[in-house]
């Protein structure tokens, strides 16, 4: 079991690497990316090399999330939660109950490299928030992009960019195949 995540660790650098990817695009300006690696809670993903970041545990209920926040400005933050998978319904509308004044403006189902993820864009009195909730056989993770509204669009092809980069990490998990 060692064995085969530290060989899928190896091929996700490698194809990381080879990519050619130097960073994402921020307006006109190409940010360096690094790969966050998180075995724990399920999942790899790139993320603005230069934000740092929080990781936070809850080992009693195996679930954790890590925070990224754009150091030039704190209202700008990316988040990546994993919890074990509930086949309780609701999951994203959880999410939400925690952002309070929450207006949906899209709500669709999308593919994306790594699965089947309903994404969510909506907005607060202070920020536009981008949501993804996407299902393995054992987690759920749930992506969250917030930005103040002024801000938003500057960073949409960053969070293309990073959204398309998460890869799950579990043994014999492949992504269910699009058509």
């Amino acid at each position: 079991m060692h064995c085969l995540m530290v060989l899928l660790l190896s091929c996700l650098l490698l194809a990381g690497c080879s990519t050619g990817k130097g960073g994402v695009q921020t307006g006109s300006v190409q940010q360096k990316v690094g790969m966050h690696i998180d075995a724990l809670l399920g999942f790899a993903i790139e993320y603005p090399l230069d934000w740092p970041k929080e990781r936070l545990l809850d080992r009693a209920d195996d679930r954790g999330r890590v925070i990224w926040r754009d150091p030039g400005n704190e209202q700008i933050t990316f988040l990546v939660g994993s919890a074990p998978r509930k086949v309780l319904p609701g999951e994203l509308e959880r999410a939400i109950d925690r952002l309070p004044g929450f207006e949906a403006t899209l709500r669709e189902g999308v593919a994306l490299p790594a699965g089947q993820a309903e994404h969510l864009i909506g907005y607060t009195s202070s920020a536009v928030h981008n949501l993804w909730l996407l299902y393995s056989a054992t987690h759920s993770f749930l992506i969250h992009f917030q930005s103040p509204p002024e801000l938003f669009d500057q960073w949409l092809s960053s969070q293309d960019d990073i959204i398309e980069s998460l890869v799950i990490l579990e043994p014999d998990y492949a992504p269910p195949a699009t058509d």
